[in-house]
């Protein structure tokens, strides 16, 4: 596989690229990967919905599509109604009348949802009615679109009340058929999403396998992949909810534009010092690693106040507040009563005037935690949204709640690179958001089906490392230093030719740090085709938590600086 950018510097498959100037090394890469590039060849799974955050920083749902069957309309999925009829492809509608061809669709209540159909006709143009109910026709709503021989896609959105919701295409009780008309339809799509994104055919399921490859950090565009985490906190981006506990403090509701370009994010006004809402999670009764975030604004204070307690009486627990106008600490993480410990605090630029506020601490061995969020000055205000509790030593990417917790499945991606095992060195640059805290979270790992050829970066006993198994045994090189949450990573890591091994790393643009070279390892050059997988083993296990801006395998040893040459 071969990146674009390579592409466009006039090379071709197979053939080396020599780049002109003072390095001047021939240019033919085994692998390579950056963010953007299609992920077509690529095998990538991930059984439920995820968010990323798109170039404007605006945080979104990964394309995912909810319908099943989206283009085999006679499947027992749609059903016709009203006297409708319909083929594989097709659906008919008779003037006047309510007749559609529909398909139930179980939402989250108060969500935001977009349909999206493409249709055309045979000849000339008609006009066609799309939308939803709730059965009994309530909470109807629909588009009336003008349908041509051009296919072409057509959306609506509307939020979800009630428990289940009918998709239709063709009449409703408030607009019936405008015409008779026979229209092919071509794919059909519901999301969860603000409005319509990539399309993805479904057969027997819904399909959530678009990975996250425009999610933005700092205006660099990423590939994001995470292990599975849940959030355990219910209406988070509703601090109204009878679910949150007001601790001296009143909520107004909608107030202001959140980060998934929403107005949805609430401002909690304090009635008493250290006003805050929260809510009480049970948990075992053993000390257990958890991190609470936030998505903050400046209200009329511009402190956010973040507290653990284990129970509401919060005489042990931790603490920290961050300005969230300026994005710093402003009272350092520090834990109080007993039992608590492990405690710290991160701030991160958010875009659209947020920050993301986190406070991770280990618990006492209480079966229950308090999770807590507020300004500690009363009469002022602060504006929150996307509330989370994960059961981890950081946070991941927003997982929205209603009322009850929900889990985030873990990404899933690996290559098929045409070559077998040889002298090589992989190159991968990243931003690091939490693999460093995962027993065994792999950063990649390159193998044979056979396992009888491995090579990998990941976590051994609480170290990043480099590892070579061959027939011969395994040896390793662990990094110098581990990488902090949020850093841009530089990993190198060089299988040499008498098997040795050697990891290399640059954190934020700094001097390479190089781990101790390990003995010889025969490398087994007869392996068979190679499986790469990215943020997780081959076998699609071990994931970690990163976002790639690119994955290069290069023959032989390169350099760093020579790595950096040869990637855009």
């Amino acid at each position: 596989m071969l990146s674009k950018a390579y592409a466009g510097r006039g090379g071709c498959l197979g053939k080396p690229l020599i780049l002109a100037g003072p390095i001047g090394f021939a240019l033919a890469p085994l692998f390579a990967y950056t963010a953007g590039d299609s992920l077509a060849s690529a095998t990538y799974s991930r059984t439920s919905a995820a968010t990323y955050t798109d170039s404007l920083g605006v945080v979104r749902f990964a394309p995912h599509n909810l319908l099943l069957w989206s283009e085999l309309l006679t499947n027992g999925s749609w059903s016709v109604v009203d006297g409708a009829t319909r083929t594989a492809t097709t659906v008919t509608l008779t003037s006047g009348t309510t007749a559609r061809l529909e398909q139930q669709l179980v939402p989250v209540i108060g969500a935001t949802y977009t349909i999206s159909v493409q249709m055309s006709v045979a000849s000339g143009s008609k006009s066609v009615h799309f939308g939803q109910h709730t059965g009994g026709w309530a909470a109807v709503s629909g588009s009336t679109v003008t349908v041509t021989t051009t296919p072409q896609w057509f959306s609506h959105t509307f939020v979800a009340s009630a428990a289940i919701h009918y998709i239709r295409l063709g009449g409703s009780v408030s607009t019936a058929n405008p015409e008779a008309v026979t229209m092919t339809v071509s794919g059909v799509q519901a999301e969860r999403n603000t409005a319509a994104s990539t399309y993805l055919v479904t057969t027997t399921a819904a399909r959530y396998d678009s990975a996250r490859d425009s999610h933005y950090i700092g205006g660099v565009r990423t590939l994001l992949l995470e292990g599975q985490r849940t959030n355990l906190l219910l209406h988070n981006t509703d601090s109204a909810n009878a679910a949150w506990t007001k601790g001296s403090s009143t909520i107004t509701s909608n107030t202001t534009v959140a980060p998934d370009g929403t107005t949805t994010a609430d401002t909690l006004t304090t009635t008493a010092a250290f006003g805050n809402v929260n809510q009480t999670v049970t948990k075992a009764a053993s000390s257990l690693v958890y991190t609470s975030s936030t998505y903050a604004k400046p209200g009329t204070s511009n402190i956010v106040r973040m507290v653990f307690g284990d129970t509401s009486s919060f005489a042990n627990g931790a603490f920290v507040e961050f300005n969230a106008a300026t994005g710093v600490i402003s009272t350092p993480a520090t834990t109080f009563g007993a039992g608590f410990s492990g405690v710290s605090g991160r701030i991160t630029l958010a875009e659209q005037g947020y920050y993301r506020c986190e406070l991770t601490v280990t618990s006492n061995t209480v079966a229950t935690i308090v999770a807590t969020f507020g300004t500690p000055v009363s009469g002022f205000s602060v504006i929150t949204w996307g509330m989370q509790l994960e059961q981890a030593a950081s946070a991941s990417s927003h997982i929205p709640t209603t009322s009850a917790t929900v889990t985030r499945a873990a990404d899933s991606l690996s290559f098929a690179p045409s070559f077998a095992m040889q002298p090589c060195t992989v190159y991968v640059r990243r931003y690091e958001l939490g693999t460093v805290g995962v027993s065994n979270g792999a950063v990649f790992q390159l193998g044979d089906a056979g396992a009888t050829a491995m090579l990998d970066e990941f976590v051994s006993g609480g170290t990043l490392i480099g590892r070579s198994i061959m027939t011969a045994g395994t040896v390793s090189s662990a990094h110098v230093a581990n990488p902090a949450y949020g850093e841009l990573v530089e990993s190198r890591i060089v299988l040499g030719a008498t098997g040795s091994i050697q990891s290399h790393m640059s954190r934020n643009g700094a001097a390479e740090a190089s781990g101790t070279v390990s003995g010889a390892n025969a490398i087994n050059v007869a392996s068979g085709a190679m499986v790469l997988g990215v943020n997780n083993s081959r076998t699609g296990t071990l994931q970690g938590f990163s976002a790639f801006r690119s994955v290069h395998i290069f023959p032989g040893t390169k350099t760093l600086a020579e790595c950096r040459a040869l990637v855009p």
